[in-house]
C-alpha cells in the first residue's frame, strides 16, 4: 500500500534518488524484471481464422454443397473447377482483410505517448512504455499519467480519475498527505494513477505499478481496447449491400424457377443460380471500402496527419468550415522576443538589446522568473513557446541568474486568468517578490504603480489608456504582446491578495513567422468552397494582422471577440461572412462550432488544450495538435496533426475528398459489372436461349474483374479539379439517384454486349456463343475500369496511365483472360471454343463500348460544356 508510506520511505523502498532519479544501467535491469509498462491488448485475427470465416456466408455454403452433390453425381471436372475457383476467391478475400487489419494496427505506432523523467539527472522524454518503477515522472496539465505514481511534489496539481472512479470532480492532490487507513482509491490523494488525466497544475512522482501490475490493469478486461466500430460509411454500405442480396436473390429465385417451368436441367440451373448470387453480390464492397479507408489513413499519416477515427475521413470529404487557432498552426510557433517597451515610452528592438542591458535588465529577469523552461540533456527546451524565447534572449544577454531567489509557490496561467504569477524569497533582501507576466488588460487591471527609470509613479486612467495604446500599435504590426509587473512583499500573504498593487514594468513583444505553406493552403481553401475562419485567444489586431498576410479578407468580413459573443445573441452575429473570432475562451469555442453545425455547415475545429476538449467533440472533425497539444485534446480528437500545420488540414481534407471519389468508383464499377451478369443470364433465359454463362465462368468474371481492378480503381491519384469543388452534403449517400440511373444503364450495356456476342457466336454453336460473351464480359468489365478512372481526367490520352495500378490490373486481367481462351489447358478447364481471329476481334471491337461511350462524353463536355457525373 504506497499511499501509506511517507515519500522518503518509498524512495528508499524502490532505491531511487529524488534529484537524479534511476541511471539508464538500473532501467534495463529493472525493465527485465517488470516488463513493459503496458496494457495487453485484444489479439488480431490470425490469417487462418480470417480464411476460415470467408466460408461462413450463406451463398459460398450453398456453392460449395452443389460443388460436393456435382462431385458425388459424377461430374468431377464441374467440382473440381468451382472448388478452385472458391478457394482462390476465399484467399484473395483473406488476403484483404488481413492487409487492412495489419494496416489499421500499424497506425497505432505513428502516434506512441511520451512521458518526461528526470534520469541521471537529466529530464528527458521517454515512451510510456518504457517506464519501470523506481522512474521519476514529471507530470502537468492537459497530460495523461503513465503509470501508477507515489506523488512527491504537487502544485496546484487535480486529476480527473472518473476513468478509475466513475467521480466526475477533479481530485486535488497532495504529496504530503500519509494514512495508515485502508482507503479506496478516490481518497489516496497521494497518488497518480495510470490513465487518468491531469486537469491543471504540475507534480512529481515516483513510479510504483506498471502495466497488469496497476490500479488500470486491475480492471484491463474492461478497459482493454473495444472492437473497432463500423464507420457510418461502412454502415451504409452494409446497408446496401443487404438490400442488394435481397433483391438479387429474388431474380435469380426468379431465373431458377423460369428455367424450371422451361424444362432446363434442375442441377445445372440451382449451380448457375447460386453462382451469379455469388457473383452479383457484392459481398466483398465493405472489405475492399475498409481497405481503401486504412489506404487512406496511411498516405494521411505520411502526410503528417494521424486519423484516430475512420469515420473522420468521410466527413473529411465534406468539410465547409475550417475553424483554426493562429499560433503554431497559421504561425510557426517559434517565437522570437523582438521588442520591448517600457513605461516611460522607450522602445528597443533585439539588434539594441546588448546596448540598453542595464535598462531592460528587470523587465527581461521578471519576465524570466514567471516562466517555466525544462533544458534536456542534449540542450534543447522543453516549454511554452514563449517561455522558450524569454529563456534564450535573458540567457543569451546575461548568463545564468543569481542562486539567490528561491521558487515559493505559484498560480499557474489559465485561459480564464489569461496571466501566470510566481513566488519566489530573496535570500539576500529577506523578502519575497512577485513575478507576473500575461495579457496587458488584465495586468494593467491590477497594477497600482509603474516604472519611470528608478522612479516609481502612480499609475493613472490616462497612462492605462497610453498603454493600451502602445499595446494595440504592436499588435498591429502582427507581434504577440505581453505585460510584465512585479510586486515585492515582506511577509507571505494568501494567494488572492497576491495579485494587488503591482507594478507595472512594461511590454515585450514577439514575433511568429507565418508556416510555410499556409497561404497558399487558405488559397486552396477558398477555391475549394471551404471557409477558413480563424479563432484565437490573441489580441484583434495582432490577428487581424496575420489574416491580411495570410491573404484573408477581413475588410469585407465580419471580426468577432469573445466579449461579442458574451455580450451578443448568438444567433444576431453574421456567422455568413464571419472571419474571425480573437480573445475567445476555450469554452467558448464550443459555442462557434454549435452554431455553425446548425447553419448545415461541416465543421473541422483545431484546439490543444484541456479546455478545447468539448469544441473537439462537438465538431464534425475536430483536430488535435500533435506537438503542442494536451493527451486530453488528442483524445478528444478524430484528427491529429503531427507537424500542427493549417496546410497539413487541407492535405487531409484533399486525402478526404479523394478517398471518397475512389470509394463512389469503386462502388459504381461494382454494382455496374455485376448487374450487367444478371443481364446477360436474364435475357438468355427469358427469351429461351441456352445459358450464356457456367457457373465457373460466372465465378471466374467475379474473381478476374472484382479484385484487382476494384482495388486499383480504390488508390486512383486525386482528380485535378477536386479541390475546385464545393463540398459534398454529408447526408449524400455513396450512390445518388443519377449514379444509380447510370449505373442500370451501364449494366444493360455490358449485359446487351455479352447477349449479342453470345448470340453471334451460338449460330456456330454454344461454346462458341459461350466463350464470346464470357470473353466480351470480362473485357467489357475491364474497359469499364478503365472509362471510370479516366471520366474525370482533363485529358485521358495522355493520363491513361495515371493510375499505375490500375494499368496494371488491366494488363494483367486481359492477360489472364487471354491465357484461358487461347491455352490448350484453358480451353479445357472451362470447356470453352477455340475463337478464331475474327471472332476475337468482334469480341473486342464489342466490348470496347464502355471507352467509346467515354470519348462521346468527352465530345458532348466540349460541346455544351457541362460535366457528366458518374
Amino acid at each position: 500500500m504506497w499511499y501509506k508510506l511517507t515519500k522518503d520511505e518509498v524512495l528508499k523502498e524502490l532505491k531511487v534518488d529524488p534529484e537524479h532519479g534511476l541511471s539508464e544501467e538500473e532501467v534495463r535491469e529493472r525493465k527485465k524484471i517488470y516488463g513493459e509498462n503496458r496494457i495487453p491488448e485484444k489479439k488480431s485475427k490470425s490469417f487462418l481464422k480470417i480464411f476460415l470465416n470467408q466460408f461462413k456466408e450463406f451463398l459460398t455454403v450453398v456453392l460449395l454443397t452443389a460443388t460436393l452433390i456435382s462431385f458425388l453425381l459424377g461430374e468431377t471436372k464441374d467440382a473440381v473447377a468451382i472448388l478452385l475457383i472458391v478457394m482462390i476467391n476465399a484467399i484473395l478475400g483473406s488476403f484483404q482483410e488481413y492487409k487492412a487489419e495489419k494496416t489499421l494496427e500499424s497506425l497505432k505506432s505513428y502516434v506512441s505517448p511520451k512521458a518526461k523523467v528526470v534520469r541521471d539527472g537529466k529530464i528527458l522524454e521517454v515512451n510510456i512504455e518504457d517506464l519501470v518503477p523506481g522512474d521519476l515522472v514529471l507530470i502537468e496539465e492537459g497530460e495523461k499519467i503513465p503509470a501508477d505514481l507515489r506523488l512527491i511534489e504537487t502544485n496546484n496539481l487535480q486529476v480527473d480519475e472518473s476513468i478509475l472512479t466513475g467521480e466526475s470532480v477533479p481530485v486535488r492532490k497532495d504529496a504530503d498527505f500519509i494514512t495508515q487507513e485502508d482507503i479506496t482509491l478516490g481518497d489516496q490523494i497521494n497518488m497518480g494513477f495510470k490513465g487518468t488525466t491531469v486537469i491543471t497544475g504540475k507534480g512529481k512522482g515516483v513510479v510504483v505499478g506498471t502495466g497488469l501490475n496497476t490500479a488500470l490493469g486491475d480492471i484491463a478486461k474492461i478497459l482493454s481496447e473495444m472492437e473497432e466500430e463500423p464507420t457510418p460509411l461502412q454502415k451504409d454500405l452494409e446497408r446496401l449491400g443487404k438490400q442488394l442480396t435481397y433483391v438479387i436473390l429474388s431474380l435469380v429465385a426468379i431465373l431458377l424457377f423460369i428455367g424450371i417451368i422451361q424444362g432446363r436441367e434442375f442441377f445445372d440451373m440451382f449451380l448457375t443460380a447460386v453462382s451469379l448470387a455469388v457473383a452479383a453480390i457484392p459481398e466483398g464492397l465493405p472489405t475492399v471500402i475498409t481497405i481503401l479507408l486504412a489506404l487512406g489513413v496511411q498516405e494521411m499519416a505520411k502526410r503528417k496527419a494521424i486519423v484516430r477515427k475512420l469515420s473522420a475521413v468521410e466527413a473529411l470529404g465534406a468539410t465547409s468550415v475550417i475553424c483554426t487557432d493562429k499560433t503554431g498552426t497559421l504561425t510557426e510557433n517559434k517565437m522570437d522576443l523582438v521588442k520591448v517597451v517600457l513605461p516611460y515610452g522607450k522602445l528597443i528592438d533585439k539588434s539594441n538589446y546588448q546596448e540598453n542591458k542595464e535598462e531592460i535588465k528587470e523587465i527581461l529577469e521578471t519576465a524570466f522568473l514567471a516562466s517555466s523552461v525544462r533544458i534536456t540533456h542534449d540542450g534543447n527546451y522543453i516549454g511554452d513557446a514563449l517561455d522558450v524565447a524569454i529563456y534564450k534572449n535573458f540567457k543569451e544577454i546575461y548568463g545564468e541568474i543569481g542562486e539567490n531567489l528561491i521558487k515559493i509557490d505559484e498560480i499557474p496561467f489559465d485561459s480564464a486568468r489569461k496571466r501566470v504569477s510566481v513566488l519566489y524569497k530573496d535570500l539576500v533582501r529577506s523578502k519575497y517578490r512577485l513575478c507576473i507576466k500575461g495579457a496587458g488588460e488584465e495586468i494593467l487591471k491590477r497594477s497600482t504603480y509603474y516604472k519611470d527609470r528608478d522612479t516609481l509613479r502612480l499609475i493613472s486612467d490616462e497612462d492605462k489608456k497610453r498603454f493600451i495604446e502602445i499595446q494595440d500599435s504592436l499588435s498591429k504590426e502582427g507581434l504577440r504582446v505581453l505585460a510584465i509587473a512585479k510586486r515585492e512583499i515582506d511577509n507571505i500573504i494568501d494567494k488572492e491578495e497576491w495579485e494587488e498593487e503591482l507594478i507595472f514594468l512594461g511590454f515585450i513583444a514577439f514575433i511568429d513567422p507565418l508556416r510555410e505553406g499556409v497561404k497558399e493552403a487558405i488559397e486552396k481553401c477558398k477555391e475549394a468552397g471551404i471557409r477558413p475562419i480563424i479563432v484565437t485567444g490573441d489580441y484583434l489586431l495582432t490577428a487581424k494582422k496575420i489574416a491580411e498576410d495570410l491573404g484573408i479578407d477581413v475588410n469585407n468580413g465580419t471580426l468577432y471577440t469573445g466579449l461579442d459573443l458574451q455580450k451578443q445573441d448568438l444567433n444576431g452575429l453574421d456567422w455568413n461572412s464571419v472571419v474571425l473570432f480573437s480573445r475567445v475562451l476555450p469554452e467558448q469555442k464550443m459555442n462557434i462550432v454549435k452554431e455553425l453545425k446548425e447553419r448545415g455547415e461541416i465543421v473541422a475545429m483545431t484546439g490543444d488544450g484541456v479546455n478545447d476538449a468539448p469544441a473537439l467533440k462537438m465538431a464534425d472533425i475536430g483536430v488535435g495538435m500533435g506537438l503542442r497539444g494536451t493527451d486530453v485534446a488528442k483524445e478528444a480528437s478524430d484528427l491529429v496533426l503531427l507537424d500542427d500545420s493549417f496546410a497539413t488540414i487541407v492535405r487531409a481534407v484533399e486525402e478526404g475528398r479523394r478517398i471518397f471519389d475512389n470509394i463512389r468508383k469503386v462502388t459504381y464499377y461494382l454494382l455496374s459489372c455485376n448487374f450487367s451478369e444478371i443481364w446477360v443470364v436474364s435475357l438468355s433465359v427469358f427469351l429461351g436461349y441456352p445459358l450464356p454463362l457456367t457457373p465457373i465462368e460466372l465465378l471466374w468474371i467475379n474473381l478476374v474483374t472484382d479484385g484487382f481492378p476494384a482495388l486499383a480503381l480504390g488508390v486512383e491519384p486525386p482528380e485535378r479539379d477536386i479541390m475546385s469543388r464545393k463540398p459534398r452534403k454529408i447526408n449524400e449517400g455513396i450512390i445518388n439517384r443519377q449514379m444509380w440511373k447510370n449505373i442500370v444503364i451501364d449494366g444493360i450495356l455490358m449485359g446487351v454486349i455479352g447477349f449479342v456476342l453470345f448470340i453471334m457466336g451460338v449460330n456456330k454453336n454454344v461454346n462458341t456463343g459461350r466463350t464470346m460473351a464470357f470473353t466480351g464480359i470480362v473485357f467489357s468489365q475491364i474497359f469499364q475500369a478503365l472509362r471510370l478512372s479516366l471520366k474525370r481526367r482533363k485529358n485521358f490520352f495522355k493520363e491513361i496511365f495515371s493510375n499505375e495500378y490500375l494499368s496494371l490490373a488491366v494488363f494483367f486481367s486481359i492477360l489472364l483472360q487471354i491465357l484461358v481462351i487461347f491455352t490448350p489447358w484453358g480451353i479445357r478447364f472451362f470447356n470453352l471454343e477455340r475463337l478464331n481471329m475474327e471472332e476475337f476481334l468482334l469480341v473486342l471491337l464489342l466490348s470496347l463500348i464502355p471507352l467509346y461511350m467515354l470519348i462521346g462524353e468527352k465530345i458532348y463536355e466540349k460541346i455544351f460544356k457541362r460535366s457528366i457525373n458518374l
